[in-house]
């Protein structure tokens, strides 16, 4: 293929557009797991920002590139690079329900309690958008449950607001503070 025969001519593997975007962050963009392979197998830099500060790693978890995610991670890819609006791949993953990505970043280590520019982290995210395995997996690996976003919401917060009892239940018998308020009391 194209990538494959310009890679073995040489070409620069991290050159990137106007945007910021390299081939590898176009590979985990467009789900494009055989040029993603050949790319990291190559030295391809994994943690190149776009000018948004987006990373391979990013967009994968972003757009449920189980594969791609999975590579980079296991190839060494910073799990916890955050983009301009502060987000990381597991933010991006417990946001969007894209569970085996955020188990494998939950697995190999990534930052479970980083917050992003709004205060939200990726079990706020998970219990917000009912994603109740990736919440259940973060409660079990210890995320602090008391974090408050910049409304001062915290996760039980969220799943009440939302009428996700189950999630809430979790977080309470988890040990979640039940007299925390948000601004709005």
């Amino acid at each position: 293929d194209i990538a494959a025969s310009l890679i073995a001519k040489g070409a620069n593997m991290d050159i990137q557009d106007k945007y910021g975007r390299t081939g590898l962050i176009w590979a985990a963009v467009k789900g494009r797991t055989d040029i993603a392979a050949s790319l990291i197998a190559e030295g391809a830099d994994m943690n190149i920002q776009s000018n948004y500060g987006n990373t391979a790693l990013l967009c994968a978890a972003l757009n449920g590139r189980t594969d791609i995610a999975t590579s980079l991670i296991a190839e060494g890819a910073n799990m916890d690079i955050r983009n301009k609006d502060g987000n990381t791949a597991l933010i991006f993953a417990a946001e969007k329900g894209h569970t085996d990505i955020a188990a494998s970043l939950i697995a190999e280590g990534a930052d479970i309690n980083i917050q992003n520019n709004y205060g939200k982290t990726a079990l706020i995210w998970a219990v917000r958008m009912d994603h109740t395995d990736i919440a259940a997996s973060l409660i079990a690996e210890g995320a602090d449950m008391d974090i408050q976003n910049k409304d001062d919401d915290t996760a039980l917060l969220w799943a009440i607001e939302k009428g996700h009892t189950d999630i809430a239940a979790s977080l309470i018998a988890a040990g979640a503070d039940m007299d925390i308020q948000n601004k709005n009391g």
